[in-house]
């Protein structure tokens, strides 16, 4: 079940998401050769970010990928001439060449560092919904049957945390469905800057008003299921008012203040906010688990190259920024190898271009690929970049890894925990992005 509560913070209200909260910050018992209280970053490209596109195939080692894909996409292939400044070696199946786009210079660079995993050929197994919304909620219950009231991380947190603190935060219109719980609350902004209990400004009353809410939100004897759980967001967002509105978003020294997209600002955001835990572990805000979204890739049209004017283009540019960016960020408060980043996007695109010339896009497609960021990330390629010569009949290459194994991933070595407590369908063998505890 999901439940907002809406107005009552300022900046257009934080919301409660009764059954979803999720955290990341590690269940409190000792975890031998996990990193101590990890994060997890969710960066969620909307819209279907196209995947072959985002990793270019150079050449036709192993697979004839290069010249199938300039004849499916005379409009679109990026010429590897523009390629030579973001090649990140070669398939590890095949052997094919590869290279990110000329836009992703910034995660290009993470990945001479050793601290980017590109994980191709990623997307639902079996019968995939071309439907933005469905796929979404597939993603986040981390169940190819769809959403039924709790998402993947929210079933970690029911087995795994403490459901008396909010331990998961959504920069957005709502809090995530991927942390929906049956136990936990989620909280969602549309901002942190500000986020505080408003007063008036001409008959200041701000105690009156805090006493106020805390005594609308007190708990009831005789309350039913669902107006408790009302009552428990709320009490847990206004909990929260203190803290984040002592978090300094400016002037401490991020790289991505002032940056040139929302992403940026809430990436900003996140970082303030654990630079503020850091500070202040006393005070700290027991948020372990973020989600942000950049949308736009729904690139029907006008997708582009790689000049000024190109739509991924710009968006692999924003994200490409905005996470070097954030990483620096990392770096600068030795926090690297606590935070754990995904991007990831709800499905991949076809091979086939659409329309011709400067109309031409790519329609909804599969499958698509991650980027995995952090300082404990074993930088590398994983899986095989997905054959153009085994298109099925709408045009689709295969999807070669099951989403599933990604979150298995993160929660068998970021967590400690067993994925087949929380996913369905397993047991999936975790990808080596990460170590082996």
């Amino acid at each position: 079940m999901r439940v907002t509560r809406r107005r009552f913070i300022q900046g257009a209200g934080a919301t409660a998401l009764v059954a979803g909260a999720h955290v990341l910050a590690l269940p409190r018992r000792a975890r031998a050769a996990l990193p101590v209280d990890p994060v997890v970053v969710l960066v969620e490209l909307s819209g279907g970010n196209d995947a072959l596109n985002t990793v270019v195939p150079l050449n036709n080692v192993g697979v004839p990928q290069r010249s199938l894909y300039d004849a499916y996409r005379p409009d679109l292939a990026i010429p590897a001439v523009d390629l030579a400044a973001t090649q990140i070696g070669v398939d590890p199946v095949n052997g094919t060449g590869l290279a990110l786009h000329p836009a992703l210079t910034g995660l290009a660079g993470l990945y001479g560092m050793g601290k980017l995993a590109v994980l191709n050929g990623v997307g639902i197994s079996g019968t995939a919904p071309f439907d933005h919304a469905q796929a979404a909620e597939i993603w986040a219950a981390g169940d190819p049957a769809g959403f039924a009231g709790t998402g993947w991380v929210g079933r970690y947190t029911d087995g795994e945390l403490d459901p008396a603190l909010p331990h998961a935060l959504s920069l957005g219109v709502r809090a995530s469905p991927t942390f929906a719980s049956t136990a936990m609350n989620a909280l969602g902004a549309p901002t942190l800057d500000p986020f505080a209990l408003p007063d008036d400004p001409l008959f200041p009353d701000l105690a009156a008003r805090r006493a106020a809410w805390q005594a609308i939100f007190a708990a009831d004897a005789g309350d039913d299921a669902l107006v408790a759980a009302l009552r428990r967001a709320g009490a847990q967002a206004l909990a929260s008012e203190p803290t984040f509105s002592a978090v300094v978003f400016d002037g401490w020294g991020s790289q991505l203040e002032n940056g040139p997209s929302p992403l940026h600002e809430d990436l900003h955001q996140v970082v303030s906010l654990l630079r503020y835990d850091v500070l202040f572990p006393a005070a700290a805000s027991g948020i372990g688990l973020f989600h942000v979204v950049q949308p736009g890739y729904d690139t029907h049209a006008q997708q582009g190259t790689d000049n000024s004017g190109d739509r991924h283009a710009t968006l692999l540019s924003q994200l490409s920024d905005a996470l070097a960016k954030f990483y620096a960020d990392l770096v600068a408060l030795g926090l690297e190898g606590r935070v754990l980043v995904l991007a990831y996007s709800e499905f991949g695109r076809r091979a086939r271009q659409n329309g011709v010339g400067e109309e031409a896009g790519t329609d909804h497609g599969s499958p698509g690929c991650v980027f995995a960021l952090g300082g404990a990330v074993v930088g590398g390629v994983y899986g095989a970049l997905p054959g153009l010569d085994a298109l099925d009949a709408v045009g689709n290459p295969p999807v070669l890894c099951d989403f599933r194994r990604v979150y298995a991933t993160v929660i068998a070595r970021w967590l400690g925990a067993t994925p087949d407590d929380f996913l369905p369908g397993g047991p999936f063998t975790p990808i080596d992005f990460l170590p082996a505890p």
